[in-house]
């Protein structure tokens, strides 16, 4: 595959951490820097993995000249770096959301695919254990013709810096996951409650897909990580019913009218497939190779601007309580 990838990370907050840990490790990438907006905290974070740091993005891309840039900032506050480096044609892997707004990210969309720029974005969630088993299952038809989907992802949280915050910060992962699995979302019906007063914490979401399945979305930050299963799906056809928890803890499927059940659970020993932070080493493998072989990412950052169109037509619904179709 030829030479290690310079990657440059943007970003020194917790996900900045991760960034920079997988592609230290990575068997086909080198962290080449940091790049953070106060020198202080660069500094800090650079010495944990004994690279430079940066306070200016065209300082670090004139001296560094990064193969990638991994950009792991909030959403409300990575537009103007990300346009920056589209501008500049440097290939880029991003943080989900995208931006906070539709319009916002169909500009990024359109001006990368002008310039033809490398540009994906970090819906790790797909590369799950689990997840893949339930694509492959759905793949080779052993659930029949869906008929329903069921999905909760909860976890303890504050509205702080915008009103839906829950809804684009982090249900983002539950919409992408569900037009992965279960094809396109044709309508949305939502209701959300901010019950605690941190916010619309808590949403309701009734789904209609194009192919006729039904879904049942709830998303809240009214619960714990340690609440058992936070994150749950289920997806029952004609053929048979699909059961996911946790993303990466256990799998099964189970035959319509069958007593028994097949189910998988990583072993003991089986780290790599028990961690959530594996599906982003191996999504990043992915993102690496296509960059080599100048191929278009595994996951494009469309799919960051379709998770936003979604959240846009969700909050029509829920300001407007009517069902609205997705164009």
């Amino acid at each position: 595959m030829g030479k290690r990838q310079k990657v440059a990370v943007i970003g020194t907050g917790n996900w900045g951490l991760n960034h920079a840990k997988v592609y230290s490790r990575g068997e086909l990438t080198e962290l080449a820097c940091i790049v953070g907006r106060t020198e202080e905290k660069a500094k800090v974070f650079a010495n944990q993995f004994n690279v430079p740091y940066f306070t200016d993005i065209n300082l670090m891309l004139n001296q560094i000249k990064p193969d990638l840039v991994s950009v792991a900032l909030p959403g409300m506050k990575c537009y103007d770096t990300l346009m920056r480096l589209i501008n500049e044609g440097v290939p880029i892997i991003t943080e989900k959301p995208l931006t906070y707004e539709y319009d916002l990210a169909d500009k990024l969309i359109n001006e990368a695919q002008k310039k033809n720029v490398f540009f994906a974005i970090n819906f790790m969630h797909r590369y799950s254990k689990p997840i893949q088993l339930a694509r492959k299952a759905i793949q080779e038809n052993k659930i029949g013709k869906m008929a329903f989907v069921v999905w909760k992802l909860g976890q303890y949280g504050v509205c702080r810096n915008h009103m839906y915050e829950n809804l684009i910060e982090t249900q983002c992962h539950g919409l992408d996951l569900l037009e992965y699995l279960c094809g396109e979302i044709e309508s949305v019906q939502a209701e959300m409650t901010k019950i605690s007063n941190r916010g619309l914490t808590t949403m309701g979401i009734v789904l209609k897909f194009k192919n006729g399945a039904l879904g049942n979305y709830l998303g809240t930050y009214d619960a714990f990580e340690t609440y058992r299963p936070s994150q749950y799906l289920e997806i029952n056809g004609t053929l048979g019913c699909i059961h996911v928890e946790d993303y990466t803890k256990r799998y099964t499927f189970q035959s319509m009218g069958s007593e028994f059940m097949e189910s998988w659970e990583a072993g003991i020993f089986n780290d790599l497939d028990k961690s959530i932070l594996s599906s982003f080493d191996k999504h990043v493998n992915e993102v690496v190779h296509a960059l080599i072989e100048k191929e278009k990412p595994p996951i494009g950052a469309e799919s960051g601007a379709r998770t936003l169109l979604l959240a846009d037509k969700i909050i029509e619904s829920f300001e407007t309580g009517r069902r609205i179709r997705i164009l």
